[in-house]
């Protein structure tokens, strides 16, 4: 797929006839494009890329003459997926974490699992070689996505549909869970408990990711609006998150009595380093601990009071954009909504 950057004579009607509007894409053209130069809906222009036989061919014509002026490509992977046949679809890491992740391990499960009951397969593309791996697959979906990620514009160099888990600071379909409320949650939950001290242990600034920096802006945000303030240490959260979590708690201000970690791993090592140095952890104690994601295997075993994410509503919301995406139509971010799931801590 190449970006048009010529103009392109669009038909408008104003009083006295018809005229012609230059339309200039600075961004790889999509199926709307398509439709809105042709004057034919979204769904006619879908049909005729399909090889839909019910269609005219005057009207496959100018469809496929509209294509060629915006340099509009559809692959031979997404117009399988788009028929609904057999095809590949490629799961990414994100370069900055490993396959054994927790967090990037469920969703990888329940992608899997959703794709290949609908009879889909699916291949994992490795972060080194990305390139490579897209020459397989006729769409992508990216997990994981931060301020340093490129594999947005490989994807769309490729000319595959991708789409996003988490919040790519480009326009590009993408689907996450509501970190800005999640943060705001737990500072709500840390005050109404009493807690006045306040501080977070935040993996924002080190990793560059913007749902962790959504989730620090709730959490500071919901303080102030309370008249406090938050006292946040910087931290790193893959693959050592949990050493990491321990040793920035060692450093904490012995005062604080209220303390928010951007993901679980972290707060189950500050959960360690706290009660190390003879802090009593819960509703009952002296300072109270709140986590982000509610992991299985983790949150509940350590009774960690935590922010949660429906991991399985992600993965359904992001296969629900794999039409729209592969069809070049536009999608809306979609937000998740997490809850608090309140335990010991």
């Amino acid at each position: 797929m190449r970006i048009h950057s010529r103009p392109v004579n669009v038909v408008a009607v104003r009083r006295g006839g018809l005229y012609a509007v230059p339309m200039v894409l600075a961004r790889p053209p999509r199926q709307s494009d398509v439709a809105r130069l042709t004057g034919l809906s979204q769904a006619t222009v879908s049909r005729v890329l399909r090889n839909d036989p019910s269609v005219i061919p005057a009207t496959k014509a100018r469809v496929f003459a509209a294509c060629e002026e915006l340099g509009y490509r559809v692959s031979v992977g997404a117009r399988l997926l788009a028929e609904g046949r057999q095809a590949l679809v490629g799961l990414s890491l994100s370069t900055r974490v490993l396959p054994t992740d927790r967090y990037t391990s469920i969703i990888h499960q329940h992608l899997v699992r959703h794709l290949e009951s609908s009879g889909w397969g699916t291949v994992l593309i490795p972060a080194d070689g990305f390139d490579a791996g897209l020459a397989q697959v006729g769409a992508v979906i990216l997990i994981g996505v931060s301020r340093r990620d490129d594999r947005l514009r490989l994807a769309r160099a490729a000319g595959i549909p991708a789409i996003a888990i988490g919040h790519p600071e480009e326009e590009a379909p993408s689907v996450a869970p509501d970190d800005l409320e999640g943060g705001r949650i737990a500072a709500r939950h840390l005050i109404a408990k009493g807690r006045r001290t306040l501080a977070m242990l935040s993996a924002a600034r080190e990793t560059g990711d913007p749902g962790l920096a959504r989730r620090r802006e709730g959490f500071v945000g919901a303080a102030g609006e309370a008249g406090l303030s938050v006292a946040v240490l910087e931290t790193d959260h893959a693959p050592t998150a949990a050493v990491d979590g321990y040793r920035s708690a060692l450093a904490l201000p012995g005062g604080v009595d209220g303390l928010f970690c951007d993901t679980d791993e972290a707060a189950i090592g500050a959960l360690w380093a706290l009660r190390d140095r003879g802090r009593r952890i819960g509703p009952d104690g002296d300072c109270g601990l709140v986590g982000f994601d509610d992991l299985p295997g983790m949150a509940e075993e350590a009774g960690l009071t935590t922010v949660a994410q429906d991991f399985e509503e992600i993965a359904r919301a992001a296969l629900s954009l794999r039409g729209p995406t592969i069809e070049g139509r536009d999608a809306a971010p979609a937000i998740v909504p997490v809850r608090l799931r309140e335990r010991a801590t």
